[in-house]
């Protein structure tokens, strides 16, 4: 009977080692299948966050590339203006003839004024706006000091974008009332959509005319210069009696015109004083001769 009794203790203790190696067994395969899952998850997870990164480099690039074609589209209208003293009012107008040719630019106004102390000089250039710079610095390399250097920017891009917007949608509608134009069958119909037509056309015109202007002010620049010369005493008092000289011939001429003019304002008068001077002398003639 002992016998019997150690030998089912001695089974029931194997039967416990190959329960618990097996349970071991399936929480090392748990735990595997844990970290394999982890692993997986920790993989996908890096690729989402590297995919993500990727995302974030384009959008950037994009962003990047998109503010970079706006700066380009920008449209500025760039004018400038200065003033300075010459000594040689001859020598810097060739400077600036010179200037003019090289950048491609034409004069768009030219004015001379003299006074007995100073000779004054303005001149308006229209120049290409990418030769704006090119002009001014060329005009600059003989002048001291500049009484007045005025350099603007106006940005005009908004509006420009905003007025091509509209005409694109203006447009738009004025073809599908040409449409309906076609297909409008009562004179009523007829003459109701040609007068939206002509609405639309004219308001097309204007916003073209808008756009002409602003793509002429963007091409080209406007740079206004001043230069003047102070004359010396001598050249003053030489000046001054030339200057004199010619003011009374032009003042004794208007006073000359305005005698004329006097007279022929008052013609009636001056014909009434001939007909009574005439009428009067023939009068005594008249009584001469019956007194003799």
């Amino acid at each position: 009977m002992k016998k019997y009794t150690v030998l089912a203790l001695i089974l029931f203790s194997i039967f416990g080692c190959e329960n618990n190696k097996s349970e071991n067994s399936n929480d090392d395969l748990s735990f595997g299948q844990s970290y394999q899952w982890d692993v997986e998850a920790s993989d996908a997870g890096s690729a989402v966050t590297l995919g993500n990164e990727n995302n974030s480099t384009e959008q950037k690039r994009d962003f990047l590339s998109s503010e970079v074609g706006v700066t380009a589209n920008l449209k500025l209208i760039k004018t400038g203006r200065v003033t300075f003293e010459s000594q040689d009012l001859q020598k810097i107008g060739s400077v600036i003839d010179e200037a003019i040719k090289a950048t491609g630019a034409y004069a768009s106004n030219e004015n001379e004024s003299k006074t007995p102390y100073r000779i004054t000089r303005s001149i308006s250039i229209r120049v290409p706006s990418n030769k704006f710079d090119e002009l001014l610095a060329r005009i600059s390399q003989g002048v001291d000091r500049f009484d007045e250097r005025n350099i603007s920017v106006s940005d005009v891009t908004e509006e420009f974008y905003d007025l091509s917007a509209r005409l694109k949608t203006k447009k738009e509608i004025e073809t599908r009332y040409i449409q309906i134009l076609s297909r409008a069958g009562k004179i009523t119909e007829i003459l109701e959509v040609e007068k939206q037509i002509g609405e639309i056309r004219e308001e097309i015109e204007r916003v073209e005319g808008r756009l002409k202007y602003l793509k002429n002010q963007v091409s080209m620049s406007t740079l206004s210069i001043n230069y003047y010369e102070t004359l010396t005493i001598e050249s003053q008092n030489n000046y001054g009696f030339v200057y004199k000289l010619k003011n009374s011939f032009v003042r004794g001429w208007d006073v000359l015109l305005g005698f004329i003019l006097g007279l022929i304002t008052i013609w009636p008068l001056i014909l009434i004083g001939f007909l009574a001077f005439f009428g009067i002398r023939k009068l005594r003639r008249k009584r001469a001769k019956s007194n003799k």
